[in-house]
């Protein structure tokens, strides 16, 4: 493996995936997705079997919210439901029964964004739309990077590929779930509200009580899960690697002698520890 080779070359590497998460965006601020049916036809349709196979290559774990497995938040209750058209089907004929003018010939439709130009984003979309199509007509939406994120944030939209989340402390992804976020430009990508999940997450950051806080963000991973506005694929696997004569990554103790996540999506937390030998 080339990560081997590096290895034997003398440099250092740091690899992990819980630094941030992979996933799709569903805007509920306009149809189709405002209908929580369209977006559990789209999650019960989702391909992700085959976008953890092709697109994680074996090597990225698939998502069922943005805590993994061996972080104090994780929730084992929650599993992103995918890969069970049959379910699909009901949820799309009761909807275009209901809201005839955005369906064509039984189907649901919507748009499709993405950040390009991308050969891996193209493949992405080719994954997940031959999922969709039997249930959504898909129209293809590739903008620059700066213009998705800005379409994004002004709610114009319908669904979206994502990266983001996944900070050590959940506290810090407030802004990107709370009602408060979401306004002309939104933070609150999906610009969903919900005031009981508001008060859960201002619980939890007021608490000094770890158990509490645990108990809270599981509910609040649950509620998520159930709103069908975040789709998750996989956890993102992020490496980093540093030459032979960097010093000082991950060497410093936090109080109570902890060693530290230092590194966490492309960013490490502690540049100001690192030095270079002459």
């Amino acid at each position: 493996a080339a990560s081997d080779v590096y290895k034997r070359q003398g440099y250092t590497i740091h690899e992990g995936d819980m630094g941030d998460d992979t996933f799709g965006v569903a805007n509920n601020s306009r149809p189709p997705f405002d209908d929580i049916r369209a977006r559990q036809a789209l999650s019960y349709s989702l391909a992700r079997d085959d976008y953890v196979e092709f697109i994680g290559a074996g090597v990225t774990r698939a998502a069922d919210s943005v805590f993994t497995p061996e972080e104090l938040y994780y929730n084992p209750d929650i599993v992103q439901v995918h890969d069970q058209p049959e379910l699909a089907t009901p949820l799309v004929e009761e909807y275009c029964a209901d809201v005839p003018e955005m369906c064509t010939d039984g189907r649901i439709n919507m748009e499709f964004q993405y950040s390009g130009p991308s050969v891996l984003q193209e493949r992405v979309y080719d994954i997940l739309s031959a999922g969709w199509e039997p249930y959504f007509n898909i129209t293809k939406d590739m903008l620059l990077q700066d213009d998705h994120i800005t379409q994004t944030a002004v709610g114009q939209y319908d669904w979206v590929t994502w990266r983001q989340m996944g900070v050590t402390n959940p506290d810090a992804d407030v802004t990107w779930i709370n009602c408060e976020a979401i306004g002309v430009l939104s933070l609150n990508w999906p610009r969903y509200c919900d005031p009981a999940r508001d008060e859960l997450l201002y619980t939890a950051r007021a608490s000094t009580d770890l158990d509490e806080r645990i108990a809270i963000w599981q509910q609040v991973a649950e509620m998520v899960s159930q709103d069908y506005t975040y789709i998750m694929f996989t956890h993102t696997l992020w490496t980093h690697v540093y030459g032979p004569n960097v010093r000082g990554m991950c060497t410093y103790t936090q109080p109570g002698g902890t060693s530290p996540e230092c590194h966490g999506s492309g960013y490490f937390t502690r540049p100001s520890a690192l030095w270079i030998e002459g």
